[in-house]
């Protein structure tokens, strides 16, 4: 006879795979990077308190939001309350495992599935996300169905008022769908809800700022939003940095300048940091101090595609094409589906007479950007080229 023990290996080797695979994509878009903000008992003390907050969101939902931030430490008596709550919900799950199997089953499925994402490797700015709920709250939904059907058999009477208790479940269910989705309507009134939840923070603001800006709504909105993202986090650099870009459009020079200063400070090993500094003086035509920050930049990350993209600029508008495809080339390297970066190469590559290599940047440019204009139409001048010199 098969041991129980051995059917669930194959279930903690998926949970194992999908934690590496979630590793391993945010670390690619830099998002693992945010884990060195938070010490390793920090992440471990937030892992324990949202495995509670998942269940209290579960039973009410009343503070749903897109982003949770990151608070850095839990309240030691917050910490400590959730470690008791997890401990005694496992331990009554192992005493129950052999005369109602389907308590434990559920408990450990609601454990196990949110390991890849419960914050033990840092993989983001949240603390939590009500999405990442959607399979482990299968669990929690067995236990109760599970749960009543056992005390119904026990207790037939019981049944009518479940099936009453299920209807009123439903019924706030629907309520609170159609609430929540409202706030979805476009995202001035979603991040306006997560403030409201609350869940003010420097992050939510931000987004805040940027939705005003899309939505086209008044500069003076976006900017007393971006300045309430600095009155949380003095150093959020993201902020800042839009209000340099809207200080340059208003030709305020200075003004931009110190505030991309101020990140440097702040975040001087930030790559990104050095790239907005370089490309604030190429704009300002000082091209051997934009030079110094790309360069800054790269010795960072040497893959930064964005100090790549501006080197390669600059290189081209003094005809050092040899630098500029070294350039162009590191950047399609970091960005292989870039359909822009591989057009702008294979365009220079054909410039210099170079058509095969050409050939093959702009053929790919178009299969990865089919409705691209620019690589097609350069494609077809390549190959009119190319047949009329056979």
């Amino acid at each position: 006879m098969v041991d129980a023990s051995e059917i669930k290996i194959p279930l903690f080797v998926t949970v194992f795979a999908h934690s590496v695979a979630t590793f391993l994509a945010q670390h690619s878009s830099g998002a693992a990077d945010l884990g060195q903000r938070f010490s390793l008992a920090d992440r471990l003390g937030n892992a324990v308190v949202a495995y509670v907050r998942y269940l209290g969101k579960t039973f009410c939902p009343s503070s749903l939001a897109p982003l949770n931030p990151h608070s850095g430490q839990w309240p030691a008596w917050t910490m400590a309350g959730a470690l008791a709550l997890v401990a005694t919900i496992s331990v009554v799950a192992w005493r129950l495992h052999r005369t109602h199997g389907w308590f434990a089953f559920g408990w450990l499925w609601f454990l196990a599935t949110l390991v890849p994402v419960i914050g033990i490797v840092q993989v983001g700015a949240q603390s939590m996300a009500d999405r990442y709920t959607y399979v482990p709250l299968l669990s929690v939904f067995t236990l109760l169905v599970w749960g009543a059907a056992a005390l119904a058999t026990d207790g037939p009477k019981l049944r009518r008022a479940f099936i009453g208790m299920a209807i009123v479940a439903v019924s706030c269910s629907g309520f609170l769908t159609q609430k929540q989705v409202s706030a979805w309507e476009n995202s001035i009134s979603l991040h306006k809800r997560s403030i409201a939840a609350p869940q003010e923070s420097a992050t939510v603001r931000y987004l805040l700022a940027v939705a005003t800006q899309v939505a086209g709504r008044p500069e003076a909105e976006a900017v007393a939003h971006y300045r309430r993202a600095l009155a949380f986090e003095p150093d959020y650099i993201n902020a800042s940095t839009q209000l340099a870009i809207l200080a340059v459009n208003h030709q305020r020079i200075e003004e931009a300048r110190q505030l991309l200063e101020a990140n440097r400070r702040a975040q001087p090993l930030n790559p990104g940091v050095h790239v907005n500094l370089g490309s604030f003086f190429s704009g300002q035509n000082q091209r051997e101090t934009a030079i110094v920050h790309f360069n800054t930049a790269l010795r960072l990350n040497p893959h930064h595609p964005d100090a790549h993209r501006e080197l390669a600029k600059l290189a081209v508008t003094e005809q050092r094409y040899e630098e500029t495809i070294v350039h162009l080339e590191s950047l399609v390297n970091a960005l292989p589906r870039d359909p822009i970066a591989l057009c702008e190469l294979g365009t220079l590559q054909a410039n210099l007479q170079r058509f095969e290599r050409a050939r093959v940047c702009l053929e790919r440019a178009v299969w990865i950007g089919p409705n691209y204009p620019a690589a097609r139409e350069n494609l077809r001048i390549l190959q009119s080229l190319m047949d009329a010199k056979r």
